[in-house]
C-alpha cells in the first residue's frame, strides 16, 4: 500500500534505486509503529509502577498489545536488513528484544520492565523522520534540524539515563523480600536475560550517540 502510494504520488520515490526504495518504506513503518507504541509502553509502565509485586507480576493489556505490535515491527526490519548494508549491532539488538518479550508475552509476567526498555522507541520517531528527510533529499529542510534535535534529546532521556535506572530498579526490587520472592515464583527465561539485555541496548545507545551528537554538532 505505501509503495503504490508513493510511487503514484512522489517522483523523487519513482526516481530511487530499489535498496532506497526499501529502506523509505522500512522507516515509514518504523515511524508508524514506534508512534503508536511509544505512549502505550509509557502509560503501562506508569500503571505497573505501584510495588514489586507489580512490577514483576502485573499484567496490562495495553502492554501486551504493544509487545505484539513491536514484535513484529522487529520481524519485519529483521527481513529487511537483510537486503540492506546493516551491520551485525542492528541483528543483535532486534534478537536481544525478540527474546525476551516472547518470554514475556507467553507468560504475561514482567510487563513493567518490557515497557521500561521499551520506551526507548520513541527515539525512532525523530530518527525515522531524519532517515526520510535525508532520503528525499530534503536535509535542507528545517523539520530536518528540528528532528535531529529532538533526536539527540529524546536519545539522552529515554536511552541514556532511562536505561540504567531499570536496571536500578530491578536491584532494589530483588533487594526486598517481596521481589526476592517474585522472582522464586516466575518462570521465566527473561528473569535471567532482561537485564542483560538492557545493559548491551544500553552501550549499544552509547555507541550510536556519538555520530548522533556529531551529527547535530555540523
Amino acid at each position: 500500500g505505501s509503495h503504490a502510494g508513493l510511487k503514484l504520488l512522489s517522483s523523487s520515490y519513482r526516481r530511487m534505486a530499489k535498496g532506497t526504495k526499501l529502506e523509505v518504506l522500512q522507516n515509514l513503518s518504523c515511524l508508524v509503529v514506534s508512534a503508536i507504541i511509544f505512549p502505550l509502553y509509557y502509560v503501562s509502565s506508569k500503571k505497573l509502577d505501584q510495588s514489586a509485586r507489580e512490577r514483576f507480576e502485573g499484567y496490562s493489556r495495553t502492554c501486551h498489545n504493544a509487545l505484539l505490535l513491536h514484535s513484529g515491527q522487529c520481524i519485519y526490519e529483521t527481513s529487511t536488513y537483510l537486503f540492506q548494508k546493516k551491520g551485525l549491532e542492528f541483528y543483535l539488538h532486534h534478537v536481544l528484544v525478540l527474546v525476551n518479550y516472547f518470554d514475556v508475552l507467553r507468560t504475561g509476567t514482567m510487563q513493567y520492565f518490557a515497557a521500561k526498555d521499551g520506551i526507548v522507541e520513541g527515539t525512532n520517531v525523530p530518527l525515522c523522520m531524519v532517515t526520510l528527510l535525508r532520503l528525499f533529499g530534503k536535509s535542507d529542510h528545517p523539520l530536518y534540524a528540528a528532528n535531529g534535535l529532538g533526536l539527540w534529546v529524546l536519545f539522552l532521556a529515554l536511552r541514556i539515563v532511562n536505561l540504567p535506572l531499570v536496571i536500578k530498579q530491578w536491584r532494589e526490587d530483588l533487594s526486598s523480600k517481596e521481589g526476592k520472592d517474585c522472582w522464586e515464583r516466575n518462570s521465566t527465561l527473561a528473569k535471567y536475560t532482561a537485564m542483560p539485555t538492557t545493559a548491551i541496548l544500553w552501550l549499544l545507545s552509547l555507541a550510536w550517540m556519538i555520530p548522533i551528537t556529531s551529527g547535530l554538532l555540523k
